[in-house]
């Protein structure tokens, strides 16, 4: 929403701005949802037909299936008989559908070739791609003593952590999709000369067991299991669609989850008590991908209800052998599959394992990071610390004194202060894709030279946000006990090679609004390998009518430079990349001085200036 007002109900941004300001002839879908949260979320309408026809009358031109088809149809005719939708209204949106599928020649060739996915599915081609594009995008965080890379004269290597031996693809990949993993690429490249083990530490998430049906029973203790409820609507009530006994609550349901209860939309109450012949201090714990709680003797110790989706919320309890605890339990689905969990840590987590392997080995090879499950929509964090038990796995084995190596595999920035004081080397190979496992091994033993760079800030804490290079001069944060300088800066990364710029020169000392200015630096690789470097260009319009960031990235290249050999860099500043949107919201370059920026990363720059004449 902007001011108040649904983005999806917005006559101003659809049709002021988009169509008349800007131009647009396209297409615009709402999101999934986004016609529906006008009633249900904004409610700024009182019914899906009144929704309905704030997002048409704004600009909407097509739903993106939050109503059945049916029902969409037929409400737009009765808005139109009704005389609440116009009928421009109804060509603006039927042309923009019409105009795409003429412009896709889907009116000509409707059909798509089907041996199409037999000549180009994951052909040895796209996979070369997959592999090259996981290559690039490694970056290189951190390497004391030069202790990558990796000797391929070792003989004992230890593979250890929760994404060692995971495929880790990224959100919105293909479902049950495999790729690569780390532990994959390391046997492939060591395998036959070197003894390489892996030992996942420690789960990435730490989700225990699920309670076995010996322990779960119906109020009355005549069965095993729980009683479950289940209602056709989100608020537990009427008379139950179904009702039955559940043996345990370890169910993931793609749809329906019984005979007559919805695929979406429903509720469940599940009641009895918990009996265990163990006692044990832990937790029980709920996973759900909607709203969950749960009452342990009457008393509500887990409440997920509003929020719902998370991979597992828990409450400590000290469990005790024979004792009845009574259970109640309520979960609501919104949409697009079911998981509800009962779990417990009568099993701890045992790093042992893990840790002796990394004795045993010349070097521990430790991947930690995340995974859908924590990065994806609907998935924020309250900390950019390492999740679980992660931190305590790697300073286990860093304890052991076998050299370590840190592999981050992590969709967001991550806040690794300890790793980062404490680890020689730390590489971020976020979510690499399916030959990513085999694109870390290349780094790390040498096959492939890191060039990549961030193209993001990495915070020390969540405290520090937001914190990016490019903040406006007036963006001041004095911490009382945090440093505000990040963990690592934009356009950060190192490479097993060494490059010097020099010779940084201008074509023009002053050129005119409409003018260009090109820019020149030297670019020699000092070190002993080939090696890429990532060469970018910062721009900072000193005074200006408007306030600017003190320097904003307006070019870089990518190029391999030989060991020794030197390279001449040439950038092209016009008055796309000088230019600002002043007060009254017109483009221009403004007179006034700007400065020039060159360097490796955002912070380590050659410096330069020109300047604008009227």
């Amino acid at each position: 929403e902007l001011d108040g007002i649904p983005c999806a109900a917005n006559h101003w941004l659809l049709t002021d701005v988009l169509r008349n300001e800007w131009s647009f002839k396209g297409l615009v879908v709402s999101d999934l949802g986004a016609i529906k949260y006008i009633q249900t979320t904004h409610k700024v309408a009182d019914s899906p037909k009144d929704a309905i026809r704030e997002a048409v009358s704004a600009g909407v031109d097509m739903q993106f299936y939050d109503f059945s088809n049916e029902f969409w149809q037929n409400t737009i005719i009765e808005l139109v008989n009704e005389k609440k939708l116009t009928m421009e209204n109804i060509d603006r949106a039927a042309g923009a559908v019409l105009r795409l599928k003429f412009l896709l020649g889907l009116f000509e060739n409707p059909y798509t070739d089907k041996n199409l996915i037999k000549e180009r599915f994951h052909t040895k081609e796209n996979q070369a791609v997959a592999l090259e594009a996981a290559q690039k995008s490694m970056v290189l965080l951190k390497n004391d003593n030069n202790i990558l890379p990796l000797s391929k004269n070792l003989k004992n290597i230890a593979v250890i952590g929760p994404n060692a031996n995971a495929s880790r693809l990224g959100g919105y990949a293909p479902k049950n999709s495999v790729g690569m993993t780390v532990y994959e690429g390391v046997q492939q490249i060591m395998g036959k000369t070197a003894n390489v083990v892996y030992q996942e530490g420690v789960p990435l998430i730490v989700k225990g067991q699920a309670i076995p049906s010996k322990y779960l029973f119906t109020s009355d203790g005549s069965q095993n299991g729980l009683k479950g409820e289940y209602f056709n609507n989100r608020e537990l009530q009427g008379t139950p669609a179904l009702t039955r006994i559940d043996s345990q609550l370890e169910f993931d349901w793609p749809w329906a989850p019984g005979d007559g209860v919805n695929v979406d939309d429903f509720s469940i109450r599940w009641t009895g008590y918990i009996q265990s012949d163990k006692s044990f201090d832990g937790w029980l714990g709920l996973s759900s991908d909607d709203g969950i709680r749960m009452w342990v003797d009457d008393q509500l110790v887990i409440d997920n209800w509003t929020k719902g989706a998370t991979s597992i919320v828990t409450t400590p309890k000290n469990i005790e052998a024979g004792k009845k605890y009574k259970v109640r339990i309520e979960m609501w689905e919104g949409g697009w599959g079911a998981r509800a969990h009962l779990r417990w840590n009568l099993e701890k987590v045992d790093m042992q394992p893990a840790i002796d392997a990394a004795k045993k080995a010349d070097v521990a090879i430790v991947v930690l990071g995340e995974s859908n499950e924590l990065v994806e929509e609907n998935r924020d964090v309250a900390s950019l610390d390492l999740h679980g038990m992660q931190q305590e796995l790697i300073e286990a084995i860093q304890k052991t004194g076998t050299p370590v190596v840190c592999v981050l595999l992590n969709g967001r920035p991550l806040s690794t202060n300890w790793i980062a004081e404490n680890i020689p080397a730390v590489l971020e190979g976020w979510f690499p894709g399916e030959l990513g496992g085999r694109a870390v091994a290349d780094v790390l033993f040498g096959d492939y030279n890191p060039g990549g760079r961030l193209p993001i800030t990495v915070p020390k804490s969540v405290g520090q946000l937001p914190i990016y290079y490019n903040q406006k001069p007036s963006a001041i944060h004095k911490y009382v006990a945090e440093s505000e300088h990040p963990l690592y800066s934009f356009g950060y990364g190192l490479s097993y090679t060494k490059f010097e710029y020099s010779n940084l020169k201008i074509s023009a000392n002053e050129i005119k609004p409409d003018g260009e200015v090109k820019v020149s630096v030297d670019v020699k690789n000092t070190g002993n390998l080939d090696g890429d470097e990532v060469v970018q260009l910062y721009v900072n319009d000193v005074y200006s009518s408007v306030t600017t960031p003190e320097k904003t990235l307006r070019g870089f290249k990518r190029l391999n430079i030989k060991k020794g050999e030197t390279k001449n860099v040439e950038f092209t500043l016009t008055k796309d990349e000088l230019g600002l949107y002043n007060r009254q919201m017109k483009f221009v370059v403004e007179p006034g001085d700007f400065e020039v920026m060159v360097g490796g990363n955002s912070i380590d720059l050659l410096k330069t200036k020109f300047k604008v004449s009227n």
